[in-house]
């Protein structure tokens, strides 16, 4: 476990395009945007502090995932944000990133793109009987990681970033579920999608289980935005359908609208 700072940049790769304090409890104290990287600040972010606090609570793994309280347990962390903060924040999804103010860190040094890493908490939920020897751990994890199903993200042996994922009960239908979606999207001719397939999973106790895996999509160069995040650069009304202010979000940051049959390349 890291010892935490009082304070701390958010980094996007290099670039600081914030600062702000931290409490015992991870939350956000004192912060404070650099004007002159305000084009990198997280998206979902930007519009004020409050929405900044959502994108940032909304960054940590969801105490409510399947096996997080034993995971978190076995890790020594009380909360799911205190988790986050001692890996950095890194993430498999975008190249945001927190920086101990005073420690002389850089991007290459911590990205889960380039280093190796366990995803111990990953692993943890998975498979609570895990042997996870957390005196010699080294490098960081990815405790960024959304969704309540059970997670964890590995590396192969060439390298490559991929994704496994879990199920509620003993059905296997949310697996399931992502492999017919491929084949859906096969069988359409539909491009734009990311490909699951299943995969058996031995369990220390001598169990087997079955999830679905997919590479990682992102990368240093391309990230990921949810639409969730373009809705907080501008007001909802009470009761409005999402579509429209999700649409009119989409057509102020550049994208066209085609006759309503297809979104611009």
């Amino acid at each position: 476990m890291r010892r935490r700072s009082d304070e701390y940049y958010l980094m996007h790769k290099n670039i600081p395009v914030g600062m702000f304090s931290l409490d015992d409890t991870g939350h956000l104290r004192n912060i404070r945007k650099n004007g002159n990287a305000a084009e990198h600040f997280p998206l979902g972010g930007q519009m004020n502090d409050m929405k900044f606090h959502d994108w940032w609570n909304d960054r940590a793994i969801p105490k409510t995932r399947h096996g997080a309280e034993t995971a978190l347990q076995r890790l020594g962390y009380a909360t799911t944000g205190l988790a986050m903060i001692d890996n950095l924040a890194l993430s498999l999804s975008d190249c945001y990133w927190i920086k101990p103010r005073g420690e002389e860190i850089r991007w290459e040094d911590v990205n889960l793109y380039a280093n190796d890493f366990v995803d111990s908490f990953g692993e943890l939920t998975i498979d609570p009987d895990s042997q996870i020897d957390i005196r010699n751990m080294t490098g960081f994890s990815c405790a960024t990681t959304q969704g309540e199903l059970q997670k964890k993200w590995c590396i192969d042996d060439d390298g490559k970033r991929f994704f496994i994922k879990g199920n509620y009960g003993e059905s296997f239908q949310q697996s399931l579920n992502e492999v017919f979606a491929t084949d859906l999207h096969e069988k359409q001719k539909y491009a734009l999608y990311t490909p699951y397939v299943l995969t058996k999973l031995s369990l220390t106790n001598g169990t087997e289980s079955l999830g679905c895996m997919c590479c990682d999509f992102c990368s240093e160069h391309v990230e990921a935005i949810s639409a969730w995040e373009v809705l907080q650069t501008g007001k909802v009304k009470k009761n409005e359908s999402l579509f429209y202010p999700l649409k009119d979000a989409c057509i102020r940051m550049g994208m066209e609208e085609v006759n309503g049959r297809k979104p611009a390349a």
